[in-house]
């Protein structure tokens, strides 16, 4: 099935299905920076590691420090904690991982505007 990227109202939407954890079983939400040791074969086997994990829901890989951040949703801090011990921190390649819990969400992702200008200050 392809998957064509949508503009509604002005602003460009993901084409991806899954937008979030709108599923209330993945309500719990935290945000992982991810410290990979510096070499191409570390990284993308950490890389290709990623997508064998679905409570991972987005992923970037970051200039700087830290090297990659994690968006995770999960049921709650249990669920959580099993995965930073099975998965996270047993994955090839990572030196270190921090995690930040979500306490709440102030703006929710709308797409990107399209077509009008970026705010320039005077």
């Amino acid at each position: 099935m392809m998957l064509e990227p949508a503009c509604t109202a002005g602003r460009l939407i993901s084409a991806s299905p899954a937008r979030g954890p709108q599923d209330s079983s993945r309500s719990f939400e935290v945000l992982v920076s991810v410290e990979v040791k510096r070499d191409r074969h570390a990284v993308e086997t950490f890389e290709a590691a990623l997508q064998d994990i679905p409570d991972v829901i987005e992923a970037y890989r970051l200039f700087g420090s830290p090297g990659c951040l994690l968006r995770i949703a999960v049921a709650d801090l249990k669920a959580y904690e099993r995965l930073w011990i099975e998965r996270l921190t047993s994955l090839s390649g990572v030196t270190e991982v921090n995690s930040q819990i979500i306490m709440k969400r102030i703006k929710e992702p709308r797409g990107l505007p399209v077509g009008r200008t970026p705010h320039r200050p005077a």
